[in-house]
């Protein structure tokens, strides 16, 4: 895995000089260790595969329709616990098929303002036909790259993404979601952390980071202030957190 001294090419990426420029001096971000009890995943491959129209809760996770439901009520109410408002400008990484999007279509107003982005063109595809609204956009995101300009949010949530992207990746997200949100704007995410692991370790199918280095790193990118808002023990001295990250 390249570190951030030689991740993407300055032409492609906006923040890229200012990030090396950030890291100079500091040790490189080691290339995740292997595991192979987690298999990797191409998310291309599982949309192939996933007939939206008929089960489009599985390709997120939950295996029925309630549970899906019953997790988009609480990840929105966790938003509210945060500050979200009915009036309030909210960015979602990696919307899915709009689980998010699905409670936040009830709760937001006509003054709200919600935009979801993720990797998957299909994803995205199937939410701009579910949910019309004129205050509803979606686009299709890069790795580490977010297609949003002169817009400016209250809010930013990434739900089980991070959980998935390398800790480059994660470091170039969060200083886009940077540029975009208000003064007075924060993030909401969950990492699996491990007081064991340097740097990171696994693949796509689960990355496990120590929780310092990812503070470090959201710190050099803007998000100087992190506050764990909520934690779940998992086996072999792992977390799953919950941070609020702002300014």
């Amino acid at each position: 895995m390249p570190t951030l001294r030689s991740f993407v090419p300055q032409s492609l990426h906006p923040m890229a000089r200012t990030l090396k420029r950030l890291f100079a001096g500091v040790p490189p971000i080691d290339p995740p260790a292997k595991t192979d009890n987690v298999t990797d995943i191409d998310y291309h491959r599982e949309y192939a595969r996933t007939d939206l129209t008929q089960n489009y809760w599985l390709i997120v996770g939950p295996s029925t329709k309630a549970e899906y439901d019953r997790l988009a009520k609480l990840k929105l109410q966790h938003l509210i616990d945060l500050g979200l408002r009915p009036d309030s400008r909210l960015l979602d990484v990696g919307c899915g098929t709009g689980q998010v999007a699905q409670t936040c279509a009830e709760y937001l107003s006509d003054k709200g303002f919600y935009f979801g982005t993720d990797v998957g063109a299909e994803g995205i595809e199937f939410c701009k036909q579910r949910f019309p609204r004129p205050n509803f956009r979606f686009a299709v995101n890069e790795a580490t790259t977010l297609p949003i300009h002169g817009e400016t949010f209250d809010a930013a949530c990434y739900f089980s993404v991070f959980t998935h992207t390398y800790l480059d990746e994660t470091a170039l997200l969060l200083a886009e979601t940077e540029r975009l949100l208000a003064p007075w704007g924060w993030v909401f995410a969950d990492l699996f952390t491990s007081p064991t692991v340097e740097g990171s370790e696994g693949n796509r199918g689960a990355m496990v980071v120590n929780r310092d280095r990812f503070l470090r790193l959201a710190k050099l990118v803007g998000f100087p202030r992190a506050e764990v808002v909520m934690s779940q023990q998992l086996p072999e001295g792992k977390l799953r957190e919950f941070f609020k990250l702002s300014r």
